[in-house]
């Protein structure tokens, strides 16, 4: 099964779960490589939703980018450490960090990470 496909499975299954939460803004700091359906699919869950198409600099770009948003969808260019997170107030890891499948593991200490 190639990533696309992987995470269309995993986007089915996530989304079931979520169906009844909105978030206020969801930010894809990086390209998520979506098929269109899964992408046209965000904008039913976030008020806003910002998808950038190249990859940050460093973690203050990260940042930048993040800046408000209660959602955030990465792929395996980037990472979100502790020191992101902590000037990130509005995104509880925990509960709203998005991960795409194959992406890095997150190395910030908090639970399921």
């Amino acid at each position: 099964m190639d990533e696309k496909s992987l995470f269309a499975a995993f986007f089915t299954i996530f989304t079931s779960q979520i169906k009844n939460t909105m978030f206020q803004k969801l930010v894809a700091i990086e390209p998520v490589s979506l098929v269109l359906s899964a992408e046209k699919a965000l904008y039913s869950f976030a008020d806003e939703v910002v998808m950038y198409s190249d990859i940050p600099a460093g973690d203050n770009e990260i940042i930048a980018r993040i800046g408000d948003a209660d959602a955030v969808l990465l792929s395996y260019t980037s990472q979100i450490n502790r020191y992101i997170l902590e000037r990130c107030p509005n995104c509880p890891v925990y509960r709203y960090v998005l991960f795409t499948i194959l992406s890095r593991k997150c190395e910030c200490g908090y639970p399921l990470c």
